[in-house]
């Protein structure tokens, strides 16, 4: 029997894979969890906070937040979340691919061509 990792109910989920829009930037094509496609994820909507076209989001996450006025990061079993889990694969994708290569530069300079 394998050790349980420490905060497994938080942690433990399939991340979607993403896909960068290559005409808009901070668009992102996710893919469904449940087999049913791609849902769009726009970075700049709800005032930088992102939303998603699928039908989780429009039903809990978006709701949540209109209702808490308040912005509850994603977690698999969290309740009153507002974000889903596309959106959160969406974040964590531009970071990775965008925003740390960017600070890389940054930290090594900027060099005028």
């Amino acid at each position: 029997m394998s050790p349980k990792k420490v905060n497994d109910q938080w942690t433990e989920y399939r991340v979607p894979f993403v896909r960068e829009d290559p005409d808009i930037p901070f668009l992102y094509h996710v893919e469904s969890l449940s087999g049913d496609g791609e849902h769009v994820v726009d970075l700049t909507d709800r005032g930088g906070l992102g939303a998603c076209s699928c039908k989780d989001f429009a039903a809990r996450a978006n709701f949540n937040f209109k209702k808490l006025l308040s912005w509850i990061p994603y977690g698999p079993k969290r309740e009153g979340r507002s974000d889903c889990v596309h959106l959160e694969a969406a974040k964590v994708h531009m970071y990775m691919y965008v925003t740390v290569p960017m600070l890389k530069r940054f930290a090594s300079g900027i060099v005028k061509k």
